[in-house]
C-alpha cells in the first residue's frame, strides 16, 4: 500500500517516540483493530492508520503533542471492549492501545488505588483483596478497564447502594 509524505512523516516520528516494536500501520496489522461487535453495531469498519503501543503517561503525553503539532486524529482505548466507538473516521486516524499500561499501585492505609488504563477489575480486586480492600466490579465484566468503567460510567452490581464508581474517582 502506498503511502503519502504525511503517513510516512507520522509513522517515522512514532517509531521514534516508541520504537518500531510498538508502531503498526501495516493493513493486517492494522485489521486485528476493526474486530469488535461495535462495528457492526455502527454500520463501519474503517481503519486507522496507525495504532502505537505507549509504556508510560510520558510516551502518551508525547503522542499527543505529535497529533497536535502535524494535525492528526486519534482515539485511546483501555482493554477494547467497545473498539467500535474509536474507530478511525478522518484520515492519519491513530489509536492509543493502552494494553501495555496495566500497572496497579495500592494505598492501604488510605484505601485507594492509583491505576493505569489497561488494569482490568480482576487485577485490581486481586491487589485489593490482598490489603483487605474491595473494589466493586463492574456490570460490564471482570475483564474491562477498572478506569474506563469508573470514568465512562462506573456501573457496578451493588450501585444501588454504595453509589456509582464515579463518585469515587479522586483524580485522572
Amino acid at each position: 500500500m502506498p503511502y503519502d509524505e504525511k503517513h510516512k512523516l507520522i509513522y517515522d516520528e512514532l517509531v521514534n517516540i516508541l520504537g518500531p516494536d510498538y508502531v503498526l500501520d501495516d493493513p493486517a496489522g492494522l485489521l486485528a483493530y476493526t474486530r469488535d461487535w461495535t462495528w457492526i453495531v455502527a454500520g463501519t469498519m474503517q481503519k486507522a492508520d496507525f495504532v502505537v503501543m505507549p509504556g508510560s503517561t510520558e510516551d502518551v503525553q508525547q503522542i499527543v503533542r505529535l497529533a497536535n503539532r502535524y494535525q492528526f486524529p486519534f482515539s485511546v482505548i483501555g482493554s477494547a471492549q467497545s473498539g467500535g466507538f474509536s474507530f478511525a473516521r478522518r484520515p492519519y486516524w491513530c489509536i492509543i492501545d493502552t494494553k501495555r499500561m496495566s500497572k496497579i499501585e495500592i494505598d492501604e492505609k488510605n484505601m485507594y488505588a492509583i491505576v493505569e488504563p489497561y488494569a482490568i477489575f480482576a487485577q485490581v480486586q486481586a491487589e485489593a483483596m490482598k490489603k483487605g480492600l474491595y473494589c466493586a466490579v463492574a456490570g460490564a465484566g471482570a475483564q474491562c478497564s477498572c478506569m474506563a468503567n469508573h470514568v465512562f460510567q462506573g456501573q457496578q452490581f451493588h450501585a444501588y447502594r454504595t453509589g456509582y464508581g464515579t463518585n469515587g474517582v479522586l483524580a485522572l
